[in-house]
């Protein structure tokens, strides 16, 4: 069985590493294991981006967590504070400096790594309340000053975290937060309080969240809405490794690996006509070729000052193809000139092709570029649609119907 004794300052090496929970430990061994095999099988039995990403995150980060382990539990409430005060300044730090990317400002550059200090947050708050109601007498956890210190530490960085903004890891804070508040012996009044105020002021919340986080919640509520991940701007795209295909839900938008402006615009489409010139597409299309799928696209016809939207699909009701490269977990579609039906509504079009003819596309040893653009073009048709469809919190099947 194991021993545990109660830490001191004066505890050897040995006795640390003797006391450590290894029933723990081996379980976290073990799941670390399964998760570097979930990485190789996503990517596609090949040793890249995501299999190689992983392992060096647990090469450092497990260890890490071993030495942390050693340290005396008086050294992290003695400084929880602290750490606390320090996570709050790097949230400040990136509102105003941080490194932007998809409409997001929650990064800081340490040369080495990207840090996310929100990600800290979530350990440093419980940290901060359990040192608060370890040092307050029980009799005062209910007092109105204790609640209003106590709610001021949790709402502050929820503020800063939510500006980024970030919806999900401000909820992710702010769970932890109520948690400490119920071990801590709040009154389960004062939750009940919170919650019928919460459920009043609700559409006054949410009268402030943007189109993209309402169409998450509704996506989280009701999965089945958004099979595909919409909420989340992915797609169901079919990549190519050396050892074979897979499909896998990319981001679209595509921001090349030597990037280095923090305000670098996702690319999003990639014009065949330069696709080999390029220097954010040469190299993909040679080595990262994927074909993304879809029942059919929207594309806006500009009239004057309006648009006005139209819903494409394939002459034979076919999925649709779409040509594309990818990097890492994102990826770009691929476009070319508009064929006469189409050249009315717009100038451009996706690069779409038949079914029988993405292995071709994904062969490697072919030139991709050339393919294309002897392919045989399949045809399609087109009808206007509802400007609903303008809006990104709405998800009907009325939104492709003919107006």
């Amino acid at each position: 069985m194991f021993q545990h004794n109660r830490l001191s300052n004066d505890i050897t090496l040995f006795q640390k590493i003797k006391n450590l929970d290894y029933i723990l430990l081996i379980s976290v061994i073990l799941i670390s294991i399964l998760s570097v095999f979930v990485m190789y099988s996503t990517d596609g039995g090949e040793i890249l981006f995501h299999t190689k990403n992983h392992f060096v995150k647990l090469a450092v980060f497990f260890p890490l967590m071993i030495f942390v382990a050693f340290f005396n539990i008086k050294f992290w409430h003695n400084f929880s504070y602290i750490i606390y005060l320090i996570v709050i300044l790097l949230l400040i730090y990136v509102s105003f400096f941080g490194i932007k990317s998809s409409g997001s400002q929650r990064w800081m550059d340490l040369y080495l790594f990207v840090l996310q200090p929100s990600e800290l947050m979530k350990v440093a708050i419980i940290m901060c309340l359990a040192k608060y109601f370890h040092r307050i007498k029980l009799e005062n956890v209910n007092s109105f000053t204790s609640i209003t210190i106590v709610l001021s530490i949790i709402i502050i960085p929820i503020i800063f975290v939510i500006s980024q903004p970030d919806l999900g890891t401000s909820i992710l804070i702010a769970l932890s937060g109520l948690i400490i508040l119920w071990l801590g012996g709040m009154k389960i009044k004062y939750f009940i309080y919170s919650f019928i105020t919460f459920l009043i002021s609700l559409p006054f919340i949410i009268s402030f969240l943007k189109p993209y986080q309402k169409l998450r919640i509704l996506t989280f509520l009701d999965p089945d809405r958004d099979p595909l991940g919409a909420g989340y701007q992915k797609l169901p795209v079919i990549k190519k490794y050396k050892n074979g295909n897979t499909l896998e839900n990319l981001q679209w938008g595509l921001v090349p690996g030597w990037a280095k402006d923090k305000d670098f615009k996702a690319l999003i489409n990639a014009r065949l006509e330069t696709i080999d010139e390029k220097v954010s597409f040469k190299k993909l299309i040679k080595n990262n070729r994927c074909v993304a799928v879809a029942d059919g696209f929207y594309e806006w016809k500009r009239e004057e000052k309006e648009k006005t939207p139209h819903y494409f699909t394939r002459e034979d009701t076919n999925p649709i193809y779409f040509a594309g490269i990818f990097e890492n977990d994102q990826f770009c579609l691929i476009t070319e000139e508009a064929k006469e039906n189409i050249n009315e509504i717009h100038h451009r079009q996706p690069v779409i092709l038949n079914q029988a003819d993405i292995n071709r596309y994904l062969n490697l040893e072919l030139q991709g570029s050339a393919f294309l653009k002897e392919r045989k073009i399949p045809n399609l048709i087109f009808h206007e649609v509802s400007k609903d469809v303008n809006k990104p919190t709405n998800n009907s099947a009325s939104l492709i119907q003919k107006v």
